[in-house]
């Protein structure tokens, strides 16, 4: 169960790099859940924040009296243009309030932002095992769709966010000017039928 003084609100690259690197920092340097070698500095951070805010939202979770004890955010899945209603989202968690429901409370409030953004498929990759964050993803309806890595072990899984999104996709994809004809395939296999 969340804390009941903890609020969800949108990053300050300013205010919140520091303790969002300092959250980060540990799944970097003890574990390769983030397929990073190098834990990235208050200033690299603040930069991430700011570009992903850009076109995304970049939330922290915070607790009246400790701080950001969370964060989560969504990044474009590809830059390429058929690609343009999917993104990648990942939460992370300060370790002392890991399974208190801190990543189910962000995600809750990033999705719906997600969704009025017009996104419609959300992915999550995985670097495993890692059960707690498998449990987080399914917990939010995401599936697992394929298991890939050599070096490491790792699954992706994905959710929809709207009922109907291979319909919808379909007609915007068959728009020759709207999608490029080798992306309207990639389109095709990347929405099966929505889970909403």
């Amino acid at each position: 169960m969340p804390d009941s003084d903890m609020r969800v609100r949108t990053a300050d690259p300013d205010s919140d790099a520091e303790a969002i690197a300092a959250i980060y920092r540990p799944a970097v340097e003890a574990s390769a859940a983030t397929f990073e070698e190098r834990a990235p500095t208050i200033t690299q951070m603040a930069a991430r924040i700011r570009h992903v805010l850009r076109k995304t939202p970049w939330l922290v979770a915070e607790d009246a009296s400790d701080g950001v004890i969370g964060y989560a955010y969504a990044r474009l899945h590809h830059e390429r243009v058929g690609y343009r209603w999917s993104v990648d989202v990942s939460a992370y968690v300060r370790p002392d309030r890991h399974g208190r429901g801190v990543g189910r409370v962000m995600y809750d409030a990033l999705l719906p932002i997600l969704r009025r953004q017009n996104f419609v498929n959300v992915y999550a990759g995985i670097a495993l095992p890692n059960p707690a964050s498998v449990a987080l993803h399914e917990s939010i309806g995401m599936r697992r769709r394929l298991r890939a890595g050599r070096l490491q072990d790792g699954r992706l899984v994905r959710r929809s966010l709207v009922r109907h999104a291979a319909r919808r996709t379909s007609r915007l994809a068959n728009r020759a000017d709207s999608v490029p004809k080798a992306s309207r395939r990639v389109l095709t296999l990347v929405l099966p039928e929505a889970s909403c």
